[in-house]
Parts: C-alpha cells; sequence; structure tokens
C-alpha cells in the first residue's frame, strides 16, 4: 500500500487529474486522502458476488490500458495492454480489472 506522496513516480500520477491524493494497492488504488479510509472502501467493495451490483464494471481505454471502475467512485484499477490480447473486447478487460481488484481486497 502507497500513500500518493510517498511514490510520485506512480502511473496513477498520470492517470488521475493533479494534486488527487490516493492509496495504492498494486494496480487499484482508491483516490482518498486517508490509508484508513482506503482499506475500508477496498474492502467492502473490492470482493464481488455475480449478479449484483458489486460485480459491475465500466471499462475506459486510456494510454498504455484501460481503467476498471466499479459501484464505488473511487475505487479503480489499471489493465496493461500487456495483459490482455489485441483486440479483447471490454467485457474481458473488465472482468480481469474486477478479478484483480477483488484480489487486492484480499491481501488486506
Amino acid at each position: 500500500m502507497i500513500l500518493f506522496s510517498e511514490n510520485k513516480m506512480s502511473k496513477w500520477c498520470d492517470i488521475l487529474k493533479p494534486g488527487k491524493k490516493f492509496v495504492e494497492f498494486g494496480d487499484t488504488v482508491v483516490v482518498t486522502d486517508s490509508k484508513e479510509h482506503a482499506k475500508d472502501v477496498l474492502r467492502e467493495h473490492g470482493p464481488f458476488e455475480i449478479g449484483t451490483e458489486s460485480a459491475d464494471f465500466s471499462v475506459m481505454k486510456i494510454d498504455k490500458g484501460w481503467i476498471v471502475s466499479c459501484n464505488h467512485p473511487d475505487l479503480l484499477t489499471f489493465v496493461s495492454e500487456k495483459e490482455v490480447s489485441p483486440g479483447e473486447p471490454d467485457y474481458v478487460i473488465g472482468i480481469l480489472g474486477r478479478g484483480k481488484r477483488a484480489e487486492a481486497a484480499k491481501k488486506l
């Protein structure tokens, strides 16, 4: 877990608006300035159950990959272009991002 101010070289510095503070859990990030709040958000919204809102996601293409969002607006996951085959549909990328988010929550 890395708080924004501790890692200015993070890929998230290029992805998020300048000045946004975040706590990084590998490829998953919670936009906040509190480590404890970030852990709470990830514990509650990281795991998912198929058929519920927790399994829903949106996929947004960015430079060198995609951002996968979920039912919490401050919880985001990065999926690199290197992690998927060219031409994969958004749902495949979203499922991968959702899995990475859930894995990050398990590691807390």
